[in-house]
């Protein structure tokens, strides 16, 4: 069973995602705040977090900037939508480490989309830096 984190200080937005995972299998857990995800991915193994990008105290920039280094397996989703600078924001944050990109509203179908997208190109990039093995 993948495990999820999901960031996003607007509860609705935080509890419709979490069930859209859950109802597929996910092992989810939610936070409102980066510390308290952070806090979480100390003591946890995690596949994926999807996180809003716009949050009080840690914002999703910074929380994927310290996974990125502190976490490199994590496969990252970053989310945003409500504010004219989300289009900017969520263009900018593949260069800050996040492998897929979702704008909310979204649907299930897309978030699971978002969710291979950012496995595979996680998986990629934590290869990328092996030597190759020949026979």
């Amino acid at each position: 069973m993948k495990a999820v984190i999901i960031v996003d200080d607007n509860v609705p937005m935080l509890n419709m995602t979490k069930k859209m995972l859950d109802e597929k299998g996910y092992l989810c857990a939610g936070f409102t705040d980066g510390r308290e995800a952070l806090a979480y991915l100390s003591q946890h193994q995690v596949d994926y977090m999807v996180t809003d990008l716009f949050m009080p105290g840690i914002d999703g920039v910074e929380l994927i900037l310290t996974v990125r280094s502190e976490y490199p397996d994590v496969a990252i989703v970053a989310m945003s939508g409500g504010s004219p600078l989300a289009g900017d924001m969520l263009g900018m944050v593949p260069s800050l480490g996040a492998h897929a990109i979702l704008s909310k509203p979204f649907t299930r179908a897309e978030l699971l989309a978002a969710l291979d997208l950012a496995q595979a190109a996680c998986s990629g990039a934590s290869n990328s830096g092996k030597p190759e093995t020949r026979d």
